[in-house]
């Protein structure tokens, strides 16, 4: 039974896969409709979204902007990160900004994907990450075990925007084992996996401001993706 209820769900979540990006277009254009053409957080329980992100087919496609979205973290005057520092990427799918970061010459990364079958299709795809660690799990859980400023810097792209609320630990989570962090997601709106996160107003919560925030930009064109930089405060 639980097979067919897991059956059910991906077969649903296809067929509104459909809608969802007319809805989003909607909801990005015309604000004031958002409200309207999206669902409620608290109609999408954290085991369900836990579920939909380790069985979804979105996770094994690669970023559209993972190239260019390590391009502008390293051209950022505000990050400056040794080869060999360590590097946390959250969410890290199919492996290909992790790629593009060993590809830049960073030695000592790591990922962490709730997705098995996206680990699996890097370790295919990528050849360079061969020997990356990547914790498979919910990263509010597996991060949970990490030591203080484990890591010089965390990426999250196109990741906290699907934090559930009941998952928001995750925050002070990573502002405690990275100094530094960057995240470049799509504008924060209310979606059916998507909510709408102040990143620099939860990470100011637990000991980090913004140092920098800044349109994502690729080829000269803005791809509506917003790239902001966190730094621990100093005491």
């Amino acid at each position: 039974m639980a097979d067919l209820g897991r059956a059910v769900h991906r077969n649903a979540d296809r067929i509104k896969d459909r809608v969802r990006p007319v809805r989003d277009r909607i909801a990005q254009r015309v604000p004031v409709l958002a409200p309207y053409v999206t669902r409620k957080p608290a109609m999408r329980p954290l085991e369900r979204q836990r579920q939909f992100w380790e069985e979804s087919d979105a996770a094994l496609a690669p970023g559209p902007y993972a190239r260019a979205s390590v391009e502008a973290i390293l051209g950022a005057a505000d990050v400056r990160i040794a080869r060999d520092a360590p590097i946390l990427e959250i969410g890290s799918g199919v492996g290909a900004t992790l790629a593009a970061l060993v590809d830049a010459g960073f030695t000592n990364v790591t990922g962490v994907e709730i997705n098995g079958m996206a680990v699996q299709s890097m370790r295919k795809r990528y050849p360079q990450l061969a020997d990356v660690p990547v914790v498979i799990g919910p990263a509010e859980m597996v991060l949970r075990g990490m030591s203080d400023d484990q890591f010089a810097l965390a990426v999250a792209i196109r990741t906290l925007q699907h934090t559930h609320p009941d998952s928001a630990d995750l925050f002070g989570t990573i502002a405690r084992i990275a100094t530094t962090v960057v995240t470049i997601d799509e504008p924060a709106i209310l979606g059916r996996h998507r909510y709408p996160w102040d990143f620099g107003q939860e990470f100011a919560g637990h000991g980090m401001s913004v140092v920098k925030r800044q349109p994502l930009v690729t080829r000269g064109r803005h791809t509506g993706d917003t790239m902001v930089i966190l730094r621990r405060s100093s005491t």
